[in-house]
């Protein structure tokens, strides 16, 4: 679907194209976009970081690659607030008040229950890591089948929460003199002895 040279603004109107058609595919392209965007960001700055990385560490969730940047990223340059995953989207994204309203609402209804979401403490805490959990739940929901849509309102706020924490990643590498976009050379694999 995406090449490596396309750019930042060819893939965002790709997905805005498809997303106008039919809303959670447009959410399926943004979050297969984020998480392309950050496996390039660890290739593109961790030292060591090779396919044996890749294989031993198959993120499925936000929290597994909020681990492998620390892991990869944070490793690689001064430790500061702004290298951190959650620093960066923070940074980069807002919190939809429609997504934080709709937080509320199941924090709620979970409490007269007795539970609380981790996830719904996350969108409450009104942050943009909050914000990208809480899309990037719509994209596990949508991508295992448990449903087949949502609400054109929470499709189209994942849908700029997901563009955002990945510009906010492209403009993070390129602040540090990286680019996703460029074509990474393939690394050497060691010969077994």
């Amino acid at each position: 679907m995406f090449l490596v040279g396309d750019g930042w603004k060819s893939r965002e109107e790709m997905i805005r194209r498809f997303a106008k058609e039919d809303g959670c595919v447009g959410v399926l392209l943004a979050a297969a976009n984020f998480e392309w965007v950050i496996r390039r960001c660890m290739r593109l700055f961790g030292v060591n970081y090779g396919k044996r990385d890749e294989e031993r560490n198959k993120p499925g969730s936000l929290e597994a690659y909020k681990e492998m940047w620390t892991k990869i990223v944070v490793g690689a340059l001064p430790k500061d607030r702004k290298n951190y995953l959650v620093g960066i989207i923070n940074d980069a994204v807002s919190m939809p008040p429609g997504m934080k309203n709709e937080a509320v609402k199941k924090k709620k209804i979970q409490k007269t229950g007795g539970v609380t979401t981790p996830l719904a403490e996350k969108v409450i805490a009104g942050n943009g890591w909050g914000a990208l959990c809480y899309a990037y739940s719509l994209r596990h929901v949508l991508i295992h089948g448990v449903k087949g849509s949502a609400s054109p309102r929470f499709e189209d706020e994942s849908l700029e929460v997901l563009l955002a924490s990945a510009k906010g990643l492209v403009d993070f590498s390129k602040n540090h003199g990286k680019d996703v976009f460029q074509r990474i050379p393939a690394r050497k694999q060691k010969e077994a002895k």
